[in-house]
């Protein structure tokens, strides 16, 4: 999150950033935190984003960047991610 924004706009930012796409926010799923070996804690909030539009495409933090369906889902790297992706499912499935 970078002064003077909001987190809110430092998701949609980093949406951009990191994946070519733009989007608008439906709901917060959640807030936690990650130890982080280079930052000692990691505040983490997910928001989730059903509307969007571009491209997709990796940003500077990844290799590469797909789209997958639900049952197919790869290795998570965070468990941070991978508590949101559980609050989601909670909530539609």
């Amino acid at each position: 999150m970078e002064l003077g924004e909001t987190p809110e706009l430092a998701a949609l930012r980093e949406l951009k950033e990191e994946t070519g796409l733009s989007g608008q926010i439906e709901m917060l799923l959640g807030i936690t935190s990650n130890n982080s070996t280079q930052y000692n804690t990691v505040f983490m909030v997910g928001y989730l984003v059903k509307i969007y539009s571009g491209i997709l495409k990796a940003g500077d933090d990844a290799s590469e960047a797909a789209y997958f369906h639900p049952d197919g889902l790869p290795e998570i790297a965070f468990k941070s991610h991978e508590k949101f992706i559980r609050i989601y499912y909670a909530a539609y499935s």
